[in-house]
């Protein structure tokens, strides 16, 4: 059983690396107007579709290897330092390791897009393993940017799922393991976007969150790491949170 799971695995990573490849230019177009990198290339567009290319270009290195969940993966080595110095630049601009982590995590939704409308039964067969593959792909890039946690000196690090289509035990396994990583770099994880339907299947799973904080949404999350520490927050002052 797991000798078939480690190829179904296997083959959906090097999927994800074909897919990734023949949507090179769609997914670094999207990701252009993604405020991560919009904001930070703001003289010419171009290079921020540059800057997008050379990051998907390291993730389908990355799924090639099929070392989706290894920090230490040759093609992370690029991505660390082009997201590095994005996340650096938002950091001046007053951004919060949370929320540069949620920009992150907002790239993912323009790639599963463009996988569903490749694909006619997405919800199945390979393109569902490809889907999965790219959830736990992304889920480890946004370990890498939390690495800036160490620098920052951040308290807590919100995760958040709201566009995981679904969880099986890798997707919960990697979770746990994101959890686990920040905890290592002193932050404590807050998970959000946990739907009912997705709760039901990590209880079913036998995944134990009762050690980790978890909300509905991305606002509940925010709202709680901020009167943790001490911030009164409204539902005005949390709207208006976002640097201009």
């Amino acid at each position: 059983m797991q000798v078939a799971e480690q190829n179904t695995a296997s083959e959906a990573a090097g999927g994800l690396a074909d897919f990734l490849r023949r949507r090179r230019e769609q997914i670094a177009q999207r990701w252009a107007d993604a405020a991560l990198f919009r904001t930070v290339f703001t003289v010419a567009r171009d290079e921020a579709v540059e800057a997008s290319k050379a990051v998907v270009d390291a993730l389908a290195q990355v799924a090639r290897s099929g070392r989706l969940e290894d920090l230490a993966a040759p093609g992370f080595t690029a991505v660390r330092e082009q997201l590095g110095r994005m996340s650096a630049s938002r950091g001046r601009a007053g951004f919060t390791p949370a929320q540069i982590d949620s920009e992150v995590a907002g790239l993912r939704a323009p790639v599963i897009a463009l996988l569903r409308a490749e694909c006619d039964a997405p919800a199945e067969g390979p393109a569902h393993d490809c889907a999965l593959a790219l959830t736990a792909l992304m889920g480890t890039l946004r370990l890498v940017v939390l690495e800036a946690i160490v620098e920052h000196g951040a308290a807590y690090a919100i995760l958040d799922i709201t566009g995981v289509p679904t969880v099986d035990s890798l997707v919960a396994q990697h979770l746990m393991k994101t959890v686990a990583a920040a905890r290592l770099m002193g932050a404590e994880c807050i998970v959000s976007g946990i739907r009912p339907a997705i709760a039901q299947t990590i209880v079913h799973l036998g995944i134990d969150l009762g050690t980790v904080v978890t909300r509905a949404g991305l606002a509940d999350a925010l709202t709680h790491a901020l009167t943790e520490q001490g911030v009164v927050v409204s539902r005005h002052s949390l709207a208006g949170a976002s640097p201009q």
